[in-house]
């Protein structure tokens, strides 16, 4: 059997909750970080749809006005 380290099997742990959404305070509280940042930096990338809601919110946003060019008079040319 190959032999597995304990700390491997935190990682694994904290790996798998995140990738299914759980909470990351809570996690972080559980592997006893004493900062929920050392969480973040060790584990966001694992982290799916992280910033998904910043970027659904770009594609729905309604545009009041119509786009126009911007309109150049002589005086700014000179």
């Amino acid at each position: 059997m190959r032999q597995i380290r304990t700390h491997a099997l935190r990682h694994s742990y904290a790996t798998i909750r995140l990738m299914k959404g759980h909470n990351v305070g809570d996690v972080s509280y559980q592997l006893g970080h004493s900062s929920i940042k050392i969480t973040y930096d060790v584990y966001a990338h694992w982290m799916p749809g992280q910033f998904k809601s910043e970027v659904d919110e770009l594609d729905n946003m309604q545009q009041s006005a119509t786009y126009t060019q911007p309109v150049i008079r002589a005086a700014d040319v000179l």
